[in-house]
């Protein structure tokens, strides 16, 4: 249990943006759990993104192709897709679109 508690506390500590979501295939894409360095970036508070969709942080057209990456990745864990340019922006709470 303590060993939960550090790696909470180290998740949260994080100078990177963490995002953690679900594989499951009935809340895949959801929230659940993002780190100090992700509010800041993405400029929403923890609640704000807790229970939304991981899509919501990138542009609409990058943010659709992720969904159909996850949903693929899930349901084959041996091949994991991972292209550099879904990776490559993110949407701010703002509107405007940056690097990541």
């Amino acid at each position: 249990r303590s060993s939960d508690l550090m790696s909470e506390a180290a998740f949260m500590d994080e100078q990177s943006a963490m995002i953690t979501f679900s594989g499951d295939s009935a809340n895949i894409g959801q929230i659940v759990q993002v780190n100090v360095e992700t509010s800041r970036l993405f400029g929403y508070t923890r609640r704000d993104l807790l229970g939304k969709k991981v899509t919501m942080l990138f542009p609409s057209l990058l943010g659709r192709v992720h969904e159909l990456l996850i949903k693929r990745a899930c349901s084959d864990f041996e091949d994991n897709p991972h292209d550099s340019a879904m990776s490559s922006f993110g949407l701010h709470q703002s509107g405007h679109i940056f690097p990541i």
